[in-house]
Parts: structure tokens; C-alpha cells; sequence
């Protein structure tokens, strides 16, 4: 599975646009896909609070609350500050209809902790700098303090997307829906303390650039030992079949029907790659780390 660095995700998304999938779109599909993802695997919690910052990644936490809400979920929104007029998320909130909006407040904050089912961490995505600082700040503590579930955004608030190193504070979640692509910092072992469960989900990204990116480098953070053993097996397995049965027929049997043997060895053997091939891109499941919300 691949995993991007903040400026080449800053890139697909420029990229992107120029091929016609906007920032606005973008961010629906991000949305749609948060709530898919409450809706597919924290099926049991009714009520939510999507807590969202100021930037892009509150304007998908906006988008979520809106789908949430259509999926018949208890929803309230906690701002930490009102969007700019001008802003996506300022659009995305005048959309939302029949879900309760806040601007933070604390003890009002505390008050909606204790009562939520699960919070949405949409406070900060991959463009952080430094630590988190005044309300984000405040919000990441009151949250990792209330001992709810939490789903995050794309990445952990406060995480460092490119190396995995939390900020303090830092959410700590139980699960995080990154956009896109896998993030490089995930792949650090502090990072998975505080990421939880990784899904990836499918925002639009055109076709062309998931090729592009999509078989940039290996993933041997998640490949398990048993793939490695298995590899080890076939290898030894296509030697036998191979090198060893032919030379064997052609010691007890004549030249012709040796030929014939061995050509129709090949023919089995391309059958079974393709079907291989296709069993594995099309049955079996991905890796662990990664699940692709795409339907």
C-alpha cells in the first residue's frame, strides 16, 4: 500500500483539481465516506458529536455531520471557531439542517463529551505545524479526557503526518479514516498508538494519479511472516514442477511424449497465474491496515 508525504497529498489534491475534481468535491466525498465508515463499523452508536476546526479538515468533519444526519444519527456539531465567509466549511455549514451547531465553549463542551457516543475528531488534518495551540489545544485534551471512542478525521489532531510523531497534546483515537492515501507518518510505531484502526478511504481521486502513486513503494509494515513463508513454498514448488518432474520424464519417457508433458505443464501453469492473479485482486482481502470504503 502506498503512503504519501503531506506535500505530495498537497499535490494530488492541486493535481486534482486542474483535472476537474475540485476542493468542494473532494470534500463531499470525504464526508460521505466518514459517515459510511461510522455508519459500516461503529454501527451501535446513535449519538454523535463531530467536534471541527476551522480549516478543510473540519469542512469534512461538516460534510460527515450533514450524511450522519441523513443516516438517522443523533448528531451535534462543536466548531472551534466560526468559518470564514468565504471558506468551504462556511458553505458546508449552511448546509447542515436539523443538526445542532455550538462555537466551543468549555464547560458546554464538557457537557456534550459526557453525553455523545462517539466523537468525530475533525480539528486538525496533515497541515500541522508545530504543536497544537489555544482551543485546538484545549478540545484534544477535553476529548482524550472523556474516555469515548473516537474516530479521526483523516489524521489524528496533533499527530505529524509525515513522521508520526505526536504533538502534545495529540488524540489519541480508536480508529482514523485517512483520505486518499495512507499517510507516511502511520507507518511509525508511536503513530499506531494513537491512530488506531487505519481506514483508507476512496475520495475521487482520478484514476490516472491512484496509478501514479499507488505502487510507489512496498508495504512491509503490515505484510505478514506467512506471506514471506508462502513465498519461500511456491519458489520451491515451481522448481519441482519445472526443473525436477521434466528432467524425470525425460530419463523414463521418450522425447516426444516428454515435449508434449512439458508443454502442457506451461499451459496449466499461465491457467493458474491468471486465475491466481484474479482471485487476488478481486477475493481475497487487503491488507490490515487498510480497508477502502468504496462502496
Amino acid at each position: 500500500m502506498c503512503a504519501v508525504t503531506v506535500n505530495e497529498m498537497k499535490k494530488i489534491e492541486r493535481i486534482s483539481e486542474e483535472m476537474g475534481v475540485s476542493r468542494e468535491k473532494l470534500m463531499e466525498n470525504a464526508g460521505k465516506q466518514i459517515a459510511k465508515c461510522v455508519k459500516r463499523f461503529f454501527p451501535s452508536k446513535q449519538k454523535i458529536l463531530v467536534v471541527a476546526g476551522k480549516g478543510n479538515n473540519g469542512g469534512d468533519g461538516l460534510v460527515a455531520a450533514r450524511y450522519l444526519k441523513r443516516f438517522g444519527k443523533n448528531v451535534k456539531v462543536i466548531v472551534s471557531e466560526k468559518p470564514e465567509k468565504k471558506s468551504l466549511g462556511f458553505r458546508q455549514m449552511q448546509r447542515l439542517k436539523g443538526v445542532e451547531i455550538e462555537v466551543y465553549n468549555k464547560k458546554a463542551f464538557r457537557k456534550a463529551l459526557k453525553e455523545t457516543d462517539l466523537i468525530i475528531d475533525a480539528i486538525i488534518g496533515y497541515g500541522l505545524k508545530g504543536e497544537p495551540k489555544g482551543k485546538a489545544a484545549e478540545m484534544i485534551k477535553e476529548i482524550n479526557n472523556s474516555g469515548k471512542p473516537v474516530l479521526s478525521v483523516d489524521v489524528p489532531s496533533g499527530l505529524n503526518a509525515d513522521t508520526g510523531k505526536p504533538g502534545n497534546p495529540c488524540i489519541k483515537a480508536d480508529a482514523t479514516v485517512t483520505l486518499g492515501f495512507l499517510k507516511t507518518g502511520f507507518k511509525s510505531s508511536q503513530a499506531k498508538k494513537f491512530t488506531g484502526t487505519v481506514y483508507t478511504a476512496d475520495i475521487g481521486i482520478p484514476d490516472e494519479l491512484k496509478i501514479i502513486y499507488s505502487d510507489i513503494e512496498t508495504d512491509f509494515f503490515s505484510t505478514p511472516l506467512s506471506f514471506f513463508m508462502g513465498c519461500v513454498a511456491e519458489v520451491i514448488a515451481l522448481f519441482g514442477y519445472f526443473i525436477i518432474l521434466p528432467l524425470a520424464l525425460r530419463l523414463y519417457a521418450g522425447v516426444e511424449l516428454y515435449m508434449i508433458i512439458y508443454i502442457f505443464l506451461w499451459i496449466v501453469a499461465y491457467l493458474g497465474l491468471v486465475v491466481g492473479i484474479s482471485v487476488y485482486y478481486y477475493f481475497l482481502p487487503r491488507k490490515s491496515i487498510e480497508r477502502v470504503l468504496s462502496s
